[in-house]
C-alpha cells in the first residue's frame, strides 16, 4: 500500500497509527476523569501532547488513580 508519494507498508503504518491511538485513547481518558479539576486536565493533556508515548505511559501507570485534590480535603 502506497501512501501518496511516501512508500509506506501495512506495516510501518501499524507502528505509526498505534502510539497515535494510544495517545488519543489516554486523551479521552482525562477528559472523560470525573475526579480531576479541570486545571489538572489541561496539565495532564499537556504532559501527554509535549511528552508523546512517555508522557501517555506516566498517565496511563500513575495519573490514572489519582484523585482530585479537592476530594482529599
Amino acid at each position: 500500500m502506497d501512501l501518496l508519494f511516501i512508500n509506506i507498508g501495512k506495516t510501518e503504518l501499524y507502528f505509526l497509527l498505534t502510539p497515535l491511538l494510544f495517545i488519543l485513547v489516554v486523551i479521552w481518558n482525562i477528559i472523560k476523569h470525573k475526579d480531576l479539576t479541570y486545571n489538572q486536565k489541561i496539565l495532564w493533556i499537556v504532559i501527554v501532547l509535549v511528552g508523546n508515548i512517555l508522557g501517555a505511559l506516566i498517565y496511563w501507570i500513575w495519573g490514572r488513580n489519582i484523585k482530585s485534590i479537592n476530594s482529599a480535603v
